[in-house]
């Protein structure tokens, strides 16, 4: 692990243990490895933790996991999360907390030795980094089916906040043809902490599975599961997470995605208007350039055949990629207008924003002249000057989508509505 601390640094490593009230132990910051015991069920689990000036790296972390980490089911949620990471600064089992207080560039490894004498007894139930207060937004990921390896990351302000349980929620579903990309991705991770500090909300960025290895409905399923994960987190609060325990006004849900993560909220809200999920409150639906398609080329698709971000040849293969085998464009995933669908009226108000240098804009016209059709309140924003995730490469695009987000959940009327 590298040479120990400096023998002058006395400072000490100040570690909380225990799920009944044990008392907290100090290590010394001039010991090079310290000993401690926790409980494991009926077990007594002795773990090591290593002490290192220099950091540990996650791909250093998973070559030394990655050879067991069939033996150990638990090790497989472990190395889903490292990939997150740079570094790990915290981990957290169901049986107990370790509450590590980092100093300076001070960082704590739990080696795999330790992981193999607690695992049986231990699961993995968060792993998150050290707040930063210069970060507009803290963070941290939360095991959401560990069968599945998903995830949520979940963002809080990083700034003093309203009155307590006041905290919207917004579910988030990142973009990338269903096949491409995470939660943890640096464009969408900046979008959601940039939502969450400006709304201010609790954003809960869901790390879904990807296609061609789990093709639709599997995304939809993971996002099914981040609802009643919520829900469970809202009837039992003294299970919760402390930041929604704290922060979380359950009374005020939305569901949001971009282009495909527009489709996974798009049919994720259809799911919930059938189940009664109280004490959730399902508010809004917010689709940002959703995407759909079908067999048919529209006019805008024909016209950006060799658009520079979804090309007509890239779009037709992550279609080709994602949905079920044997379908084609006119299945209901792709195209929610080829025919009616139950629910559809019961939809909460819905914002779709769209901008005239996208190859989906007539699609997205299409599906908020059915939604409209249906009963459904659609609020319209167009920009006319803008392509494909533009967002994610234009800052000022970026701020307006911002505010977009934060008139609609502000229930502002209009939030400056441009018709598709």
């Amino acid at each position: 692990m590298g040479d120990g601390l400096a023998a002058d640094d006395a400072r000490p490593l100040k570690v909380g243990v225990g799920c009944d009230g044990d008392a907290g132990v100090d290590l010394s910051a001039s010991d090079r490895r310290g000993r401690l015991r926790l409980r494991g069920g009926r077990h007594r689990v002795t773990k090591r933790v290593n002490i290192s000036r220099r950091s540990v790296r996650k791909d250093a972390v998973r070559k030394r996991l990655d050879p067991i980490k069939d033996t150990i089911p638990a090790l497989s949620t472990l190395i889903g999360f490292t990939r997150s990471y740079d570094f790990i600064d915290f981990i957290r089992f169901d049986c107990c907390c370790i509450d590590i207080e980092l100093i300076d560039s001070l960082f704590v490894y739990v080696s795999t030795g330790i992981l193999i004498d607690c695992m049986d007894y231990c699961r993995i139930d968060e792993i998150y980094r050290n707040a930063d207060p210069s970060l507009p937004a803290l963070s941290k990921d939360l095991p959401l089916n560990p069968t599945h390896h998903t995830w949520i990351r979940l963002f809080l302000p990083n700034s003093p906040l309203p009155a307590p349980n006041s905290l919207p929620i917004i579910f988030y579903f990142h973009g990338g043809g269903f096949i491409l990309f995470s939660a943890a991705s640096a464009p969408f991770h900046a979008s959601c902490s940039s939502l969450s500090a400006s709304l201010p909300a609790l954003v809960l960025a869901v790390e879904y599975r990807l296609a061609p290895e789990h093709r639709l409905p599997a995304a939809y399923h993971d996002a099914n599961d981040a609802l009643l994960w919520l829900r469970e987190q809202a009837l039992n609060p003294s299970a919760a997470d402390p930041w929604l325990r704290a922060h979380a006004d359950y009374s005020r849900c939305f569901l949001m995605g971009s282009s495909s993560g527009g489709n996974i909220a798009y049919r994720a809200a259809l799911h919930a208007a059938k189940f009664d999920l109280e004490p959730l409150g399902l508010k809004g639906l917010m689709l940002n350039q959703p995407y759909f398609g079908g067999e048919k080329r529209t006019e805008s698709e024909e016209r950006m055949a060799k658009d520079k971000i979804i090309p007509l040849p890239v779009n037709d293969l992550m279609w080709q990629l994602s949905l079920p085998e044997g379908a084609n464009r006119e299945h209901i995933f792709c195209n929610p207008t080829a025919k009616e669908e139950e629910g559809v009226e019961r939809l909460p108000r819905c914002l779709i924003r769209g901008y005239v240098g996208d190859p989906l804009i007539d699609r997205q016209r299409q599906l908020a002249r059915m939604l409209k059709k249906r009963g459904v309140k659609v609020v319209e924003l167009l920009e006319e000057e803008g392509h494909h995730a533009v967002e994610l490469f234009k800052p000022e695009k970026a701020a307006d989508f911002v505010e977009h987000v934060r008139g609609f959940v502000c229930g502002l009327a209009g939030v400056g509505e441009h018709k598709l």
